[in-house]
């Protein structure tokens, strides 16, 4: 005859479950607190059920596996995260939910990645090539042990060193860690970041090239085609950026008025801005130079020749630096040196600002360097006014 024994797990106030065993065969059986919360057994495991904020933002009931199979484990675990979702519910960060324990550092770069194509970011290409390093690091790691074990950053520090990389570039990087954090923190996926250090401080990084009249000139006799040299020109005398040069469309050409218009979703800060134009016989001779190459259909003022957009060319560059026997110079410190010549004519910063396009007045300070000759000049008009002080003394003394 077999014995039907039936053995009741119950803790106050927490989920019922009920096993019974026929002919000794253990089957599970779902007790009437099934809705309820609490810890329960499935499969001989422990689980537990609470309520707090699920991975869709939303409040509701969680199931959880302890990984135990003591019940006394799994009552601790269940205090622990009742205790969190407290937290969380009062805004006080700390709770961390089954799915978030799931998550590597490849599902954060890859939220990060998708977002930056959501929101169409021009830096897309330059994320992707910055992250790749630290993804091939931290990969399958999972993401709350990176938080809780930030030793593993330094480890990456060195690491990155040890591959000759300078601390400004693995700054790029470990800013991307970061914004892979806060975008799953502000998603709901996790509740903390690590700590990321900052390997350079301020603007000791901030570069301090400038081309020099003569340097641009035999660079430009140097490189290999006419709008190239076309490109490189506008880049010196405006001080616009790269992208937005080979951007520029005859649709923001206005003849009349003289400016040429920097179309909002070609500029890096999301505004459009004018560049005057008949105040420089040079743009003009640039414009005249690509109005005269101009393709029917073709919108794009600096083009290829065959009506598409100009490629990357630093390669071309460079040797063109090269039989010129410049050093140390990029593309975009042409920027810098649009500014300083600006400044140095005596333009006003408002106006020198607005015509580069910077959106604030701590980056344009970074671009509005002074150099040498600058120094040079202070010093000697300084000199000039202690000798027209002590000429002026000796009078007196007369």
């Amino acid at each position: 005859m077999s014995l039907t024994m039936v053995y009741t797990i119950a803790y106050t106030g927490l989920h019922v479950k009920s096993f019974a065993a026929w002919g000794g065969e253990v089957r599970e059986r779902m007790g009437p607190m099934e809705e309820s919360t609490g810890h329960y057994h499935k499969n001989g495991w422990c689980w537990i059920r609470y309520r707090g904020p699920k991975s869709d933002g939303s409040w509701g009931k969680i199931d959880h596996a302890a990984k135990t199979k003591d019940c006394k484990k799994a009552q601790k675990l269940l205090d622990r995260k009742r205790r969190e979702a407290a937290n969380a519910r009062e805004g006080i960060p700390g709770f961390v939910a089954p799915a978030s324990e799931k998550l590597t550092f490849n599902d954060l770069a890859a939220g990060l990645e998708a977002h930056a194509e959501t929101v169409a970011l021009k830096s897309l290409r330059q994320i992707k090539t910055h992250l790749a390093p630290v993804k091939a690091f931290f990969g399958a790691m999972r993401a709350l042990a990176l938080s809780r074990n930030p030793s593993m950053i330094d480890k990456y520090i060195a690491k990155r060193r040890t591959d000759k990389r300078k601390d400004a570039t693995i700054d790029r990087e470990l800013e991307l860690l970061r914004r892979c954090f806060t975008l799953a923190i502000e998603r709901g996926q996790l509740a903390a970041s690590p700590r990321v250090p900052k390997l350079v401080k301020g603007h000791a990084n901030a570069r301090r090239g400038f081309w020099e009249k003569d340097e641009a000139d035999c660079v430009i006799g140097k490189l290999p085609s006419e709008v190239l040299r076309d490109v490189f020109l506008f880049g010196y005398l405006t001080g616009a950026r790269r992208g937005e040069i080979l951007s520029l469309g005859w649709s923001g050409y206005d003849k009349d008025g003289g400016v040429l218009r920097i179309h909002a979703k070609d500029a890096k800060t999301g505004r459009g801005r004018v560049i005057p134009l008949n105040g420089s016989p040079e743009l003009l001779a640039v414009i005249a130079r690509r109005h005269a190459a101009r393709i029917v259909g073709c919108d794009l003022i600096f083009h290829n020749g065959a009506g598409q957009k100009v490629g990357d060319f630093f390669t071309t560059l460079r040797r063109a630096m090269e039989r010129a026997k410049v050093r140390g110079r990029t593309f975009h410190d042409l920027r810098r040196t649009a500014v300083r010549n600006m400044i140095r004519g005596g333009v006003d910063p408002t106006v020198a600002k607005a015509i580069s396009g910077h959106q604030t007045d701590s980056v344009f300070q970074r671009y509005n360097v002074t150099d040498e000759r600058d120094l040079s000049e202070a010093m000697r008009r300084r000199t000039e006014y202690e000798k027209r002080l002590g000429h002026e003394s000796g009078h007196k003394e007369a």
